[in-house]
């Protein structure tokens, strides 16, 4: 029972495999530019004040891959803004 808690813990709610099955993203599609990207930061995308919110949204399909891209992107940015002012 403790493998099947830690592999819950590891494969969890927000988890990289969730948000790429969430993305319904191919193999292809993941080395591609812009996903790779957010995919090389994910550990930042966490930490966003939005993600959990965003996420959701994305689950229950109240918006689309796209606009989850959108709004990651706006959320990256002012990131940035305060980190290098």
């Amino acid at each position: 029972m403790n493998k099947a808690l830690q592999n819950q813990n590891k494969e969890g709610s927000g988890s990289m495999q969730e948000l790429l099955q969430l993305l319904e993203c191919s193999p292809l599609e993941i080395q591609s530019g812009e996903l790779n990207s957010f995919l090389e930061h994910f550990g930042e995308l966490r930490k966003l004040p939005e993600y959990e919110r965003l996420l959701v949204s994305l689950r229950s399909k109240e918006i689309s891959k796209i606009e989850f891209f959108e709004e990651i992107k706006k959320q990256l940015a002012v990131l940035e803004e305060v980190i290098h002012g």
